[in-house]
């Protein structure tokens, strides 16, 4: 939403003076609900994400926002947790990515306003530190998001990743702090299972080691389906990230694909007969057929189960292609979610 001026200046914003500009460095804090888990209260775990996206990528899981702000920024992330939280219906435990720091950005248009304590607002200010932080949150959030809900999974518990919020924040040469507009949506509650810190603390090492496995495609998918609320387009998106993780996974499998179609050919045909094995192989086409034999060749914990499951769901998915069916039953949407996250599991 663009404010108009007379807004601005009621809100108390002024215009930055060019003989006074403003220098800082800057974080992209995002802020989810991971839904479905509690974890011990006095818990913050913090990893390191490996994966080169352009600038340092934090991920903390914890149950106080502004003790994981402070942990990490020396910075509380609102004045009153207890308040944000029932403001915005969601609850602890949360995660948090955090990108940053940027280098040190000028600005000397735009602007700002007096905040609390040592603190300053900005609107419309540091454009360039903004587009490279969110660039970077938007390639890295929705991977790290759905890495830990593929990872998360893994308990038997329906788990989900909820963003909530997200803001730009940095430090003023002057030690201030400053602040950028933020962007808020909601959340929701569920039933939890508790887990232990040492659970916890693999866990999230998991989904950050899982990241360099994961295509961006499919959990650019996951992720969209998550927050979406059309069931239709919902079911859609978890549908597209099995296509993708499937097809991915099955040109992967040349090797092992050869040794198992060879493994029983007779001597005396195995040159002709391994080359006739390898041209079928070389026919699968459809997604079924690759997504059985990813099943057969490297995939260790999908079954027959999801196999008639798949072919369940691409009717499904047919019939909303051809127009046959403008809806998609909730059950139908939460087995598609559980079919992708099963394959990317693997």
């Amino acid at each position: 939403m663009v404010l108009t001026e007379y807004a601005l200046r009621s809100m108390g914003f002024q215009e930055i003076e060019p003989d006074s500009p403003l220098t800082a460095h800057f974080h992209h804090v995002s802020v989810a609900t991971l839904v479905g888990v509690t974890i011990d209260h006095n818990s913050i775990v913090r990893r390191t994400v490996t994966e080169d996206f352009g600038l340092p990528v934090t991920v903390l899981l914890g149950n106080g926002l502004n003790e994981m702000c402070r942990f990490e920024l020396d910075d509380d992330f609102v004045k009153n947790e207890e308040d944000w939280c029932n403001k915005h219906s969601v609850r602890a435990p949360f995660v948090m990515v955090i990108v940053g720091p940027t280098a040190k950005h000028t600005s000397t248009q735009g602007k700002w306003k007096q905040g609390e304590e040592a603190e300053l607002v900005t609107y419309e200010t540091f454009h360039a530190a903004k587009s490279t932080l969110r660039d970077v949150t938007e390639r890295a959030a929705p991977r790290i998001y759905s890495s830990v809900t593929v990872e998360f999974s893994n308990l038997g518990h329906p788990v989900k990743v909820n963003p909530v919020t997200e803001t730009i924040a940095g430090k003023l040469d002057d030690g201030r702090t400053v602040h950028d507009l933020r962007i808020e949506m909601s959340g929701a509650l569920t039933v939890s299972k508790s887990i232990e810190t040492s659970e916890v603390e693999q866990l999230l090492t998991n989904s950050i080691d899982r990241l360099r496995d994961l295509d961006p495609r499919a959990t650019g998918f996951l992720h969209s389906a998550e927050i979406e609320t059309d069931s239709v387009r919902r079911f859609l998106s978890y549908f597209i990230s099995v296509e993708i993780a499937t097809h991915r996974a099955f040109k992967s499998t040349g090797a092992s694909s050869t040794a198992i179609l060879c493994r029983d050919i007779p001597p005396k045909v195995s040159s002709e007969g391994g080359a006739l094995l390898e041209r079928k192989y070389a026919e699968f086409r459809s997604l079924v057929e690759r997504f059985t034999w990813c099943s057969i060749v490297s995939w260790s914990s999908i079954t027959d189960s999801e196999i008639s499951e798949l072919r369940r769901l691409k009717k499904i998915r047919d019939d909303i292609a051809h127009g046959n069916n403008s809806d998609v039953a909730l059950s139908d949407v939460e087995a598609a979610r559980l079919l992708s996250l099963a394959v990317l599991r693997e």
